[in-house]
């Protein structure tokens, strides 16, 4: 039992430090590509935990990150089915071309109980 609970904390520290450094060495724009930069971490995390152990090694290792992390490509912008940032950005245009977004006329009147 034990094991698979570290297995689980251990696999939610990794998500947490992943979106950590990404936010915080390669800065984060909507439409960059989350799995790819993801894929860069990964790529750094020997590298990181070798350098631990000195500061100048660590400050090397994310100054290295953050270059590579600063040449992760963005997502596509499409026009079809937009991807989550475009419909952040826009959400009057989220690709569902001919079905209106429901109204309060869409909304059922719920009987009171008296």
């Amino acid at each position: 039992m034990y094991r698979v609970l570290t297995e689980v904390y251990a696999k939610l520290l990794g998500a947490v430090l992943t979106g950590w450094l990404q936010m915080t060495a390669g800065g984060w724009w909507p439409g960059r590509s989350l799995h790819q930069g993801t894929v860069v971490v990964q790529s750094w995390a020997r590298a990181l935990l070798w350098a631990l152990g000195s500061t100048s090694g660590l400050i090397a290792a994310l100054a290295g990150l953050s270059r590579d992390l600063s040449n992760v490509v963005g997502v596509q912008k499409r026009k079809k089915k937009p991807s989550a940032f475009q419909t952040l950005q826009d959400p009057q245009h989220d690709g569902m071309a001919g079905s209106p977004p429901p109204g309060p006329e869409a909304a059922q009147p719920v009987a009171q109980p008296t």
